[in-house]
């Protein structure tokens, strides 16, 4: 007697089903067919479908048959490969929300709160649609840097209707250039350093506290610190993030140690990793910092404006 293992036996027991239904549904087609044309047509559905599903068994059998030894290396690796689909499914859903849809509804939050005299609401529903616009919106990779500290100062605003004035932005001119606001920079690229020093350095300390832009400019590049005056970073900790922002890798959102995100966002490694891509390993960022003492995040770009953009495309 053949004994056959427990998976072939299901499948086995499934082809059975298969090739019992499918015929006894044909038979079932052919002699309606003398009763018109409607049961010839159901006939010829059901072989087809038989035909189709005992097909894809064959395959599936085969397959089997020739793969029968686990591969755990390869296991692992479609395991890994459908969890990126996965994300990627989920971040093109992300991708599908209609930004109009968005600022439409705020608009009409902030038409609402107007008609009842709330003037804050309506106020804080303007801001939030100016920072979704803006961020949604398809200036291009390359924007000014007045429109980057501009929708630096609306994040801010809107830090307020939550910590009151408990932080605050100051932003410096150190060249006292007015054509420095000209510069060219990545879009999103401040906004995120400037998230990260609330969050990770003010948030962390009691009492109020501060962040200062400062620009600076040499012949041929651009300096943007990022300054606090929040919990600051130990020496180690220190060491092991500058050591991750020489690599020029886009980090996942899930990775980084505990630690790491305890002190440094994410998005700071990204932004650094654009930066590298765009503009080559010379420019990027860079941190220091001390405990209890604040941190300074320093961001070196080419000195672009709209006359001495690159004509060469971003690596």
């Amino acid at each position: 007697m053949i004994r056959f293992p427990p998976a072939e036996k299901k499948w086995i027991t499934r082809f059975a089903v298969i090739v019992l239904t499918g015929s006894i549904g044909y038979g079932i087609g052919c002699w309606r067919l003398v009763h018109g044309v409607s049961g010839y047509i159901a006939a010829t559905l059901v072989l087809l479908a038989f035909v189709c599903t005992s097909a894809a068994f064959i395959r599936r059998a085969s397959g089997d048959r020739f793969s029968r030894q686990p591969n755990k290396a390869a296991e692992e690796q479609d395991a890994l490969m459908e969890l990126e689909i996965k994300r990627a499914e989920i971040a093109a859903l992300q991708s599908q929300i209609n930004p109009h849809f968005l600022s439409n509804t705020l608009e009409s939050i902030r038409g609402q709160a107007l008609w009842d005299g709330k003037e804050e609401i309506a106020e804080m529903a303007e801001t939030l649609s100016l920072f979704f616009r803006y961020g949604v919106g398809s200036k291009g990779n390359l924007v000014r840097l007045s429109d980057e500290l501009r929708y630096v100062e609306l994040y801010f605003k809107i830090l307020k209707y939550r910590f009151d004035e408990r932080f605050r932005l100051t932003i410096v001119n150190e060249e006292e250039d007015a054509g420095l606001l000209d510069c060219l920079v990545p879009k999103l690229m401040i906004q995120p350093a400037v998230e990260n020093a609330v969050y990770h350095g003010l948030e962390l300390r009691s009492g109020p506290g501060n962040v200062e832009i400062r620009l600076a400019c040499t012949e041929k590049s651009l300096l943007i610190r990022v300054v606090d005056d929040g919990v600051g970073i130990d020496i180690e900790t220190l060491a092991r993030i500058n050591t991750r922002l020489q690599e020029t890798q886009v980090i996942p959102l899930h990775a980084g140690t505990e630690e790491d995100s305890t002190h440094s966002g994410i998005a700071i490694f990204n932004i650094n990793a654009r930066i590298n891509r765009y503009f080559g390993s010379d420019y990027g960022v860079s941190i220091s910092s001390a405990p209890d003492v604040g941190t300074e995040l320093e961001i070196t770009l080419p000195k672009m404006t709209s006359r001495t953009v690159l004509s060469e495309k971003p690596v």
